[in-house]
């Protein structure tokens, strides 16, 4: 755990050792801010019963394969909470990643009768 003590230490370094905790702090926080960037969409309507849900990350950390695949996840679970399954339309991505690209994935969909309905 990290803590933080406004005391100088008796080897006169508390100063240093203040300011490189207050660092360590701010850098942690940051990175926990720049993970929230990344993300899927909301399940949006694109016409009669159809619908699209996109996926992206943030600076190279993914590719967008795995961004596509977060986005059929998504697409799949908002079809079962109605009990159907999900029909895919069309599904693109962005490609590999790669550092300083924002990668991106797209569905669209529209929910059906379950196989085993049929």
């Amino acid at each position: 755990m990290l803590r933080i003590h406004s005391t100088a230490m008796k080897d006169g370094t508390g100063d240093t050792m203040w300011n490189i905790r207050k660092s360590a702090s701010v850098a942690v926080f940051a990175a926990i801010g720049v993970a929230g960037c990344a993300g899927v969409t909301d399940v949006v309507s694109t016409g009669s019963d159809t619908f699209m849900v996109a996926s992206h990350s943030t600076m190279g950390w993914s590719s967008g394969p795995a961004q596509k695949a977060s986005a059929f996840e998504k697409a799949d679970a908002y079809c079962k909470r109605s009990g159907k399954e999900m029909k895919v339309l069309q599904a693109t991505d962005s490609g590999n990643g790669g550092f300083g690209k924002i990668s991106s994935g797209e569905v669209d969909f529209k929910c059906g009768s379950l196989a085993s309905e049929k």
